[in-house]
């Protein structure tokens, strides 16, 4: 089977090196193509895979509407900032994908 453009484009992403600015625009796809190959790449690429990161620590990474976030454990916190408002929202690791915004942890700060 001939491989897609953006299998392609991931296949051949350099590593992030702590710069959110490499990190693509997550792709939606099915649950088992995210799992088996799109969350490889981003853990070779530098991603914090999960069982990695430490209770009440900040990162840097990428997400629709943050930079940084703080692993509670379970999930990110982030302030969120929406039509004037700001508040503390919750997203998942990108190894939990739910079909919403994911946060993608490249370097704890």
């Amino acid at each position: 089977m001939e491989k897609s453009s953006i299998e392609i484009f991931w296949e051949s992403l350099e590593p992030f090196n702590g710069d959110i600015n490499k990190i693509p625009e997550l792709p939606v796809t099915t649950k088992e193509r995210w799992d088996n190959f799109f969350v490889p790449i981003l853990i070779k690429c530098g991603a914090i895979p999960k069982d990695k990161l430490e209770t009440g620590a900040t990162y840097l990474g990428s997400c629709r509407n943050s930079e940084t976030a703080i692993w509670n454990g379970f999930k990110f916190v982030y302030n969120r900032n929406k039509f004037g408002i700001s508040y503390e929202d919750e997203i998942n690791h990108f190894q939990d994908d739910d079909g919403y915004d994911l946060f993608v942890p490249i370097k704890k700060l």
